[in-house]
């Protein structure tokens, strides 16, 4: 409350991406990571693959 916060894009699963990002800011407080994508199309016709990246796994 009342402190600074500040916005970093970075790739959350690229390990050295976040080692780098904590060496150049410090410790981090908060931590949101925000992905998706949306595949377009019915449902029953996604193949077996599509899914799981739907919802980030």
């Amino acid at each position: 409350m009342g402190t600074r916060g500040i916005a970093i894009q970075t790739n959350s699963a690229d390990r050295d991406a976040v080692i780098n990002l904590i060496r150049k800011y410090g410790p981090l407080d908060n931590l949101v990571v925000n992905a998706g994508i949306a595949i377009f199309g019915d449902a029953l016709e996604q193949d077996s693959y599509a899914f799981p990246y739907s919802i980030g796994q």
